[in-house]
């Protein structure tokens, strides 16, 4: 029996990660989100609109498949990177090996990162209390630091 137990997850590659990015990243902003939460993209857009972010100018995007892992350091060694809004997407699936909670804001390597529950979860008026969590999260990371 081994002492490690381990999920093995395919790594995308670099290239295939980084093709795969939409955005102009103006303000070094990376959003990720499930790729199946598409029809929950005007909800984003309004979350983005509300810490005066623009979803085109703005932000980097990336969706992940259920079954995908990719390296996030893939990422902010070829684009300038400050923050991170995950959506339902794990840090593991991102390459990171630690556990948060959701809501938390974390630094980590000079970016700072949110973990959220999905798109869709918070979207539903019965996960209010979530929605104002991550509202008071996302003031205090881009609104109040003027």
């Amino acid at each position: 029996m081994s002492l490690y137990q381990f999920h093995k997850y395919a790594l995308k590659s670099k290239e295939s990660t980084l093709n795969r990015l939409k955005g102009s990243n103006q303000k070094a902003l990376l959003v990720v989100l499930k790729a199946d939460e598409k029809t929950s993209i005007p909800f984003l857009q309004k979350i983005l609109q509300a810490i005066k972010m623009d979803w085109n100018e703005d932000i980097l995007v990336l969706e992940i498949t259920p079954e995908e892992q990719i390296k996030l350091s893939d990422i902010w060694n070829n684009h300038e990177i400050q923050h991170i809004l995950s959506f339902g997407v794990a840090p593991k699936k991102l390459g990171l090996n630690f556990k948060i909670s959701p809501y938390e804001l974390i630094d980590f390597q000079s970016r700072k990162m949110v973990f959220t529950h999905n798109l869709s979860f918070l979207e539903n008026p019965k996960n209010i209390a979530y929605k104002k969590t991550l509202w008071n999260t996302l003031k205090s990371l881009f609104l109040n630091a003027s």
